[in-house]
């Protein structure tokens, strides 16, 4: 009777890495098409923000819940896109990942992933602690040079409910995006 060995473990990747190489290249996509094209206006920049509120959701989903221990402490969010005044007329928006302090702290830490400016003249300029879909409001908070904002994303695939209102220079131009707390999807919309 001859014996079988198993096989030792195969190289190559588990599907976690895989989808972490998939999203970075995505962020890398996303960013490469925004600085080749030129002329950007507000709808173009909400949808660079809307993408950065979609890749938040999605890593967040991918990195699970938070720790228990870390959870109490008041932080369960996973991801959250910060959106951070620059020089001049450009922001970044910052992917962040919540990263736990090993047992037996209780502590987490945020590591910023992938940043993105701007740039082209638009800004955002306010925003809502709610999503709102119809036209004629405006921003209950504004954003100064010196002010940041930050969306939190949860690994159950919800976000904080936010309407980000951008405007181009001299007001001129105009749009904001709608972010669905229990879907996390963001919606981009001309105009306030």
């Amino acid at each position: 009777m001859t014996s079988r060995s198993l096989p030792a473990r195969e190289a190559g990747f588990t599907l976690v890495e895989l989808t972490v190489v998939i999203s970075i290249i995505g962020i890398l996509t996303s960013l490469a098409t925004v600085m080749l094209k030129r002329d950007r206006n507000a709808q173009d920049v909400a949808g660079v923000v809307a993408g950065r509120i979609g890749e938040c959701v999605r890593l967040a989903q991918m990195s699970g819940p938070v720790r228990p221990d870390v959870a109490e402490t008041g932080i369960t969010a996973r991801v959250r896109l910060v959106v951070d005044p620059a020089s001049g007329d450009q922001q970044t928006l910052t992917l962040a990942r919540l990263l736990e302090n090993e047992l037996p702290a209780h502590t987490a830490m945020w590591e910023d992933i992938s940043t993105v400016v701007t740039g082209a003249g638009i800004r955002i300029v306010g925003y809502r602690n709610e999503a709102v879909l119809t036209q004629g409001d405006e921003p209950t908070d504004l954003l100064g040079s010196t002010s940041t904002l930050s969306i939190e994303c949860f690994p159950d695939g919800t976000t904080v409910a936010r309407t980000l209102y951008l405007e181009g220079a001299g007001g001129t131009e105009r749009a904001r995006v709608a972010v669905l707390p229990l879907t996390g999807e963001a919606l981009v919309t001309g105009g306030w």
